[in-house]
C-alpha cells in the first residue's frame, strides 16, 4: 500500500524485493497476470542496480510462475540464469 504514495523513481527503484514478493503473493493466488506485472518490475530495478539478490530470487520466482503456465523451457531458462548469477557473485574462488 505504501507504493503508492510516491512516483519518485529513487524511492522506487529501491523496492526490487517488495515488488518480488507481492509477484509471488499474486502468484500463489493464481492471479499470475498481475504476478508478472510486478516480477517484471523486480527484475527491472534488480538489473538497473545489480541488486544481485533481487534478480536471483526474483528469476526463481518468475521460473515458478512460468511452471504454473505451463512453460517449462521458460522456467528452467530462469533457474539456469539464477544459478549462473548465484555462481558468478555469491561463490567467487577467493
Amino acid at each position: 500500500k505504501g507504493i503508492n504514495y510516491t512516483n519518485d523513481e529513487k524511492y522506487i527503484s529501491q523496492c526490487g524485493l517488495l515488488f518480488s514478493n507481492i509477484a509471488s503473493c499474486y502468484n500463489n493466488v493464481g492471479n499470475i497476470d498481475t504476478a508478472f506485472y510486478f516480477i517484471n518490475k523486480a527484475l527491472y530495478y534488480g538489473h538497473l542496480n545489480q541488486n544481485f539478490i533481487v534478480l536471483t530470487n526474483g528469476l526463481n520466482i518468475r521460473s515458478d510462475m512460468y511452471l504454473n503456465k505451463g512453460n517449462i523451457v521458460a522456467a528452467e531458462n530462469d533457474l539456469k540464469a539464477a544459478l549462473e548469477i548465484r555462481k558468478k557473485v555469491f561463490f567467487k574462488e577467493v
